[in-house]
Order: structure tokens, then sequence, then C-alpha cells
């Protein structure tokens, strides 16, 4: 691996959801559960996420990242991608939703009619996970399309013990998609994540912040930031690229 600087075009080869592995990690086999059918196209309006009714649950309340969308893009995202899910399913841990890239050049607006295909990771407990791709046409119509998310569950391995208050932070090479491990737990980004800063995909050293113990944020100097969450236990990390 080299530490060569990755740039934003190299966003679109990144379309695999979910925290990419801590520092580009060894290769994992898939832990994704056994694959439903893909949906057929449906149709939804573009600004109405709660007409979509899902295939599975995903509670609102579920940490949730959005790499790529706006909030509201952001949700109804999550919405058309439950559609694939079976009402068998586990309950979720996390959610990433995308990263979903610019059709046309680089810091398009944060929609799906400008961004409008990308990957949905939903967690399950223990580590395991599906990927969902999730494809949203002009009209309104999409595919969301259920298949295998390859990579390992990993434990955390910092030691225990974090103070509140600032300290300094160097992102694994895939930024914060390599995972951030900090005092005993894994923190999941949560919230907004922008695509179109290098900081958020590169091995850049920040402020990471705890607020009290389960909240913090990481901030670099350019002014990239991104709310994070605790969470026990492992996390599923795909291979790093």
């Amino acid at each position: 691996m080299t530490s060569r600087r990755r740039p934003l075009s190299t966003v679109a080869s990144l379309l695999f959801v979910a925290s990419l592995a801590a520092g580009c990690g060894a290769a994992g086999a898939s832990t994704a559960q056994p694959s439903a059918a893909p949906s057929a196209p449906a149709s939804a309006e573009p600004s109405d996420a709660a007409s979509v009714v899902p295939g599975g649950a995903v509670d609102l309340d579920t940490p949730t990242a959005c790499v790529g969308l706006g909030a509201t893009h952001c949700e109804r995202a999550r919405a058309l991608a439950a559609t694939a899910l079976a009402p068998g399913d586990p309950p979720a841990v996390y959610v990433q939703i995308g990263p979903f890239g610019c059709v046309a050049g680089d810091r398009c607006p944060t929609t799906l009619a400008a961004r409008p295909e990308g990957d949905v990771v939903v967690e399950w407990p223990g580590g395991t996970a599906i990927a969902i791709h999730l494809a949203v046409a002009p009209d309104g119509t999409f595919d969301a399309s259920r298949g295998e998310a390859f990579g390992i569950a990993l434990e955390p391995t910092s030691v225990p013990g974090l103070a509140a208050g600032p300290v300094q932070y160097t992102l694994g090479h895939c930024g914060v998609f390599s995972g951030i491990d900090v005092g005993g737990s894994w923190w999941d980004p949560v919230g907004p994540v922008d695509l179109d800063s290098g900081d958020a995909i590169n091995a850049t050293t920040g402020v990471l912040t705890v607020t009290d113990p389960d909240h913090a944020s990481f901030t670099t100097p350019t002014g990239f930031a991104v709310q994070l969450q605790r969470r026990d236990g492992p996390k599923f990390l795909p291979l790093c690229q």
C-alpha cells in the first residue's frame, strides 16, 4: 500500500457502501446473509419517501451515515433500499447510505437527481451485512438489488478508556471508511459525510472530540467535519481499495 493521496475522481470506484476496512486491512470473506431475489423496479414520487412500502423494517432511530446525499434524499434512499429487505431479516444496527457520487463532474447537488446511483449497506448484529445497489430514474422509478457485502467483522483493538475533550487522531488509508477505533470501541459516522472532501477518503490528521460517552466529532484543518456515534462489539468492514 502506498500513502499516495486519493483524488476525488476515484470516488466512483468506491461506490461500495459501508466503512472500508481499517487501514485497508487484509482480504476477508463474505459475511453476508443469503441474498433474496432482487426486487422488480417500482414507482414512487421523488419527494415522497413515506409512500414507499419497505419489504423489511429499518427503524428510523438506527444510526445512519449519508455519504454524498443530503438529509431528505438520504431518507428517501433508505426507504427505497428497504424494499429489498425481507420481513424475517434481523433488525439493522447501522446503515450507510452511499457513496452516491456525481453523474457528471464534482461537487454536484447532493440529490438523487444529480447522484442517482449508489449502494446501501445494512449491518446486522454481530457484524453481518448485506449490500443493496440502488438506482433511481428521473421519473421516480427505481431498482433496489440486494446482494452480498464482502468483508469481515472486526472487534475493536484500541485500549479502553477515553477522556472527554479533543485529541489528535489520524484516519486510516481510506479516511473515515477505514473505521475509527478509539477508546476500546468503534465509532460510526452518522449524518452527512461530505463525499466531495478529500479528507473523507484519505489518511488525514484532525481532531476527535468526545462530547459524551457515546458521541464525538472529527474535524480537519480544511473544515471537513463528521459526527460519530460509539457502538459496542464488532463492526462490518468491507475491503479498502
